[in-house]
C-alpha cells in the first residue's frame, strides 16, 4: 500500500469515528420544551408577520447610500487605535 493510502486509510476512520460519536450525542440531546400545538401556533404566527413585515418594506432611493455610508463608516471604526 502507498503511504498516501494508508493516510486515506487512516483519515477515513478518523472521520468514521467522529461521525459515530457525533451521532451518539445528538440522539442523546433532550429539549429543554416540547413542541405543543400552541407552540407550532405561535412559530407558525412569529413567521407570517415576519413574512408580512418584508413584504412591506418600501423601496427609497436614499436607502443603498445610506447602507454604503455606514458600511464606509463601521470599516473605519473597526480600525481606530485604541488609546489607554
Amino acid at each position: 500500500m502507498s503511504d498516501f493510502a494508508v493516510a486515506l486509510a487512516q483519515r477515513s476512520r478518523q472521520l468514521d469515528s467522529w461521525l459515530d460519536s457525533y451521532l451518539t450525542h445528538a440522539m442523546l440531546y433532550q429539549p429543554r420544551f416540547v413542541i405543543t400545538p400552541i407552540l407550532l401556533s405561535q412559530v407558525e404566527e412569529v413567521a407570517a408577520l415576519w413574512e408580512r413585515i418584508q413584504g412591506a418594506a418600501v423601496e427609497l432611493s436614499w436607502i443603498p447610500a445610506l447602507q454604503k455610508d455606514t458600511r464606509t463608516r463601521t470599516a473605519h471604526a473597526s480600525t481606530a487605535i485604541a488609546t489607554p
